[in-house]
């Protein structure tokens, strides 16, 4: 998808190849397990070396998030008053911080995969928000999981916000936006995210359970 936008809009959106990525960013658990730390680090050094000018834009997604802004800014201009918002990796952090910001009352929530834990933006969330992440997440780990139920369970008991938390076993980060449909659980992960956030637009945005 990122790929597609950038060869139509250009210089706006200018995503590394995704390919890239491939010989570090496994599709399932342990599929370079017994590959020698030799190789896995000339892997990662190679990688760096050919993506080295989109790094703070990976490292730091806040970066982006004056891009996302105006992108709702321009559809509250357009006349649109409800407006739900789906994401996965950066998109997921996109969607946490445009949720965090008090300006948006278009927003009415969103659907987040396997995001980068922006945790500074948790406790400013009062919308509804549902979560898929994977069990084998070096972005989004055990402790980040226990954090972000802690904080939110905390909200749908004080404040009735809803909050829906499913951690995908035997799946890695990536699952929902570039899915090895062979790997059965992560096919479920992916099929499973998907129906989620049909789900939650007609819910939130047809009104319909």
């Amino acid at each position: 998808m990122a790929d597609a936008f950038a060869e139509q809009l250009k210089d706006q959106l200018d995503p590394p190849p995704v390919e890239v990525f491939d010989s570090v960013a496994p599709l399932y658990p342990d599929q370079y397990a017994s590959r020698s730390w030799f190789t896995t680090i000339y892997q990662i050094v190679e990688v760096l070396w050919k993506t080295w000018r989109w790094l703070p834009m990976l490292l730091f997604p806040k970066k982006q998030v004056p891009l996302a802004q105006s992108a709702i800014n321009d559809l509250t201009s357009e006349g649109y008053t409800s407006i739900a918002v789906v994401g996965s990796c950066r998109g997921g952090a996109m969607v946490q911080h445009l949720l965090s910001n008090p300006v948006n009352t278009t927003l009415l929530g969103g659907v987040i995969c396997h995001p980068s834990p922006e945790k500074e933006t948790w406790t400013k969330i009062i919308k509804p928000t549902y979560w898929h992440l994977a069990d084998h997440d070096q972005m989004f780990g055990q402790k980040d999981i226990n954090k972000l139920r802690e904080t939110f369970e905390k909200k749908k008991d004080e404040q009735g916000v809803d909050f829906q938390c499913k951690v995908h076993k035997d799946t890695v980060h990536g699952f929902a936006a570039r899915p090895t449909l062979d790997h059965e659980n992560t096919k479920f992960a992916f099929e499973e995210s998907n129906s989620s956030a049909v789900k939650f637009c007609r819910k939130y945005l047809l009104g319909k359970d």
